[in-house]
């Protein structure tokens, strides 16, 4: 499935430059060109799908019911399309045996296999819930559901198909997963190609950068730069109001001083001239005053 999405995106490529959906080999072989695994896979998806297609042919027109009571006209045109799907998958030889694969007689480990695929399938499609956009929501709901149905069809009826009882949603989905894979084989093939005819490299190389990603770098770029300017600023802020008030301290701790020691200058105790002048009117005084005594 997520081969089938990759190439989608690949062969519908928004082209920013012509404002056209066109396909875009580099993309594709970024995602699936180069990865020849991916195909494998994808190309056993589609086998096993169009085997349940074949399977449930036969009594795909006697059990289940068409009718449209919105449109006659798109009644007979649903009716057409299927008898044609089931003519042509009637024709195809069959490349997928289903017995093989859950037989316990030659697998062991058949029972385990089948549990463990069924929760992986519970799995995805818890997985999708979380997913945002409601379109791909619902188209990956939908080939969930289909390749689901396909299984079902192959491992629940392994004997007697005619057994096989199916909702019209699985039903739905069944085909709508089919129309889609047939339509990505196309892609692929059409892609493959067209890369073929450029004569791309085989190499594992990084597909071209978008304006979208260049723009998205800046952007990530400028706010990184403004977040460095502004821790910046505050680290400076911070310094300077230290620095102010350092400053301040010093300054209030050596005007304290000059006041103490001015103060210590001007006391009477410590001013040696003063004290001399002193002495000296008490002598004058005394000297004064034993000259009168003696006359």
């Amino acid at each position: 499935m997520h081969t089938s999405v990759s190439t989608h995106l690949s062969y519908k490529y928004f082209n920013e430059s012509s404002g056209l959906f066109e396909p875009n080999i580099f993309e594709y072989q970024h995602r699936v060109g180069l990865y020849p695994e991916r195909k494998a896979n994808f190309f056993l998806t589609f086998v096993v799908l169009f085997r349940a297609i074949q399977k449930i042919s036969p009594i795909i027109h006697s059990n289940y019911d068409f009718r449209l009571k919105e449109s006659p006209d798109d009644e007979q045109k649903t009716k057409d399309i299927f008898q044609k799907i089931s003519k042509l998958s009637l024709k195809c030889p069959n490349l997928f045996n289903e017995k093989l694969l859950f037989n316990t007689k030659s697998n062991p480990d058949a029972l385990l296999l089948k549990q463990s695929l069924r929760d992986h399938f519970q799995n995805i499609s818890r997985i999708l819930d979380c997913v945002g956009c409601q379109r791909c929501r619902l188209w990956g709901k939908i080939q969930i559901i289909g390749l689901g149905t396909a299984l079902k069809i192959l491992f629940s009826y392994p004997e007697d198909i005619t057994k096989c009882s199916l909702s019209r949603v699985e039903l739905v989905a069944l085909y709508n997963t089919l129309g889609k894979y047939s339509e990505t084989l196309f892609f692929i093939q059409r892609l493959d190609s067209l890369v073929a005819e450029s004569g791309v490299s085989g190499e594992k190389t990084e597909a071209p950068t978008s304006w979208n990603d260049v723009a998205f770098s800046c952007l990530l770029a400028f706010i990184f730069a403004l977040l460095l300017l502004v821790f910046c600023s505050c680290l400076y802020i911070r310094y300077r109001k230290g620095a102010i008030k350092a400053c301040s301290l010093s300054c209030s701790s050596e005007s304290a001083e000059n006041s103490i020691y001015a103060l210590n200058e001007n006391s009477p105790l410590k001013t040696h001239g003063s004290t001399g002048r002193l002495q000296k009117r008490l002598n004058r005084s005394t000297g004064s005053l034993f000259e009168e005594e003696e006359e």
